[in-house]
């Protein structure tokens, strides 16, 4: 018994710390008449990457009623926000954005768009990666207005941002049909 147990011992596993107190680990309950919404980062894995679910339940989000649906996605950072948005003005279809942050000075944001129908099937958009832009440096923001979903970040020499409060930036649209970033203009 006595060499099991120094294998077992050798083995040097690294298991991610878990703060339990890390609200960041909570999950994220959103209502979607008739249904809830839950995403959530994996319980077990370090913050800065692992993955996360999104779930659809019917019933009440604290009873966790009756699954429906749900996806398990990579994640590089942590879940930054969560919203509900309607990208393609249609009644039947509603949109879940999950915005996630990687960790690190780049701050580099990434959005998922999830199509939850009246059923409460979900289905993951497939969005293309943003062009090359010269001078990108990360610290993307999301925000949607009139059902417009936006992409906006600082832009530097060399990718480099020094002054980020005064740093010129440049602003993306999704177009939803074709699935692409369609670059608008600089902001002020």
């Amino acid at each position: 018994m006595a060499p099991l147990v120094s294998i077992v011992v050798g083995l040097n596993l690294v298991v991610p710390q878990v703060d339990p107190r890390d609200d960041s680990r909570k999950p994220i309950t959103v209502r979607l008449n008739p249904y809830v919404l839950v995403i959530e980062a994996g319980q077990r894995e370090a913050a800065s990457v692992g993955s996360y679910s999104v779930r659809v339940f019917n019933d009440e989000p604290e009873l966790y009623g009756d699954f429906v649906d749900g996806q398990i996605l990579r994640r590089d950072g942590s879940i930054l926000r969560v919203w509900l948005a309607n990208l393609d003005h249609s009644l039947a279809a509603r949109h879940l954005l999950v915005w996630t942050q990687s960790a690190g000075s780049g701050s580099f944001g990434k959005v998922d768009v999830f199509r939850v129908d009246r059923k409460g099937k979900l289905r993951r958009e497939a969005i293309s990666e943003l062009p090359t832009v010269k001078g990108y440096a990360g610290h993307d923001r999301y925000f949607t207005k009139h059902g417009v979903l936006f992409r906006e970040f600082p832009v530097g020499d060399g990718g480099v941002v020094k002054e980020f409060a005064s740093a010129p930036r440049i602003r993306f649209v999704l177009d939803l049909k074709s699935s692409i970033w369609v670059g608008v203009d600089e902001c002020d």
